[in-house]
C-alpha cells in the first residue's frame, strides 16, 4: 500500500491532487474497511465527513459503552450504529434506556404483570426504557401510560380501612372501630 501511495505522489506534481488520489486509493483498500468499519456509509449519508469525525464518533460511542455496558465498543457495533444513522446522542439514550430497564426490570414486570395488561415482552421493556430516556415512540408512550396506571392501581390497593385501620387498646382489648364502616375510606375490594 505504501508503494502505491508513493507511486501516486510521483505521478502528480501538484501535492493537493496527489493527496486526493492517494486518499481515494487508501479509502478503497481492505485495510481501510477493517480500520474504519462503517465509515463509508457514514460519509455517504452525512453522519460524518472524514476520518477525524469518525474517530470522534467512535470515541463518543466507546465512552458511552464503557459507562453503560462496562466494555469497549466493537467495530461491528460502530458500523451498525452508522448504518442505522444514529448519532452518539441517540445511542446514549438507547444505552440509558437499557440501563433503566436492567435496574427496574423486576418492578416493571411486577406492576404491569399484576396491575396492568399483562407481563411485558423484551421489546416492550426496551420501549419503556427508551421512552423514559427520551426516545419517543408510539409503543413507548402506550406502555409508559400503562405502567403509570398499573403503579396507581398498586398504590390504591394499600389504601382504605383494611390497610390502615384505626386501632386502639381499651378495657375490652384491641378495638378497631374504623373497620366497622361509617365515614371512612372503603377498601378497594369493598
Amino acid at each position: 500500500m505504501a508503494n502505491k501511495v508513493n507511486s501516486i505522489f510521483s505521478q502528480y506534481p501538484d501535492t493537493d491532487t496527489a493527496i486526493q488520489f492517494a486518499l481515494a486509493y487508501v479509502r478503497g483498500t481492505p485495510w481501510y474497511q477493517q480500520t474504519f468499519p462503517g465509515i463509508q456509509y457514514g460519509m455517504q449519508h452525512g453522519i460524518i465527513t472524514n476520518e477525524q469525525d469518525y474517530r470522534q464518533y467512535v470515541t463518543a460511542l466507546d465512552t458511552l459503552a464503557d459507562r453503560y455496558l462496562g466494555r469497549h465498543i466493537t467495530g461491528n457495533e460502530v458500523a451498525g450504529y452508522l448504518g442505522r444513522g444514529l448519532t452518539p446522542d441517540i445511542v446514549g439514550k438507547e444505552f440509558q434506556g437499557l440501563a433503566n430497564v436492567q435496574a427496574n426490570y423486576q418492578d416493571y414486570t411486577y406492576y404491569l404483570g399484576n396491575f396492568g395488561e399483562g407481563r411485558p415482552s423484551t421489546d416492550d421493556m426496551r420501549s419503556i426504557g427508551e421512552e423514559q430516556a427520551g426516545l419517543d415512540s408510539a409503543l413507548g408512550q402506550k406502555l409508559g401510560r400503562a405502567l403509570q396506571q398499573a403503579m396507581q392501581r398498586y398504590s390504591t390497593v394499600f389504601q382504605g380501612n383494611a390497610a390502615t385501620p384505626n386501632l386502639s387498646l381499651g378495657k375490652t382489648g384491641l378495638s378497631a372501630p374504623s373497620l366497622l364502616g361509617g365515614n371512612t375510606t372503603p377498601d378497594v375490594g369493598a
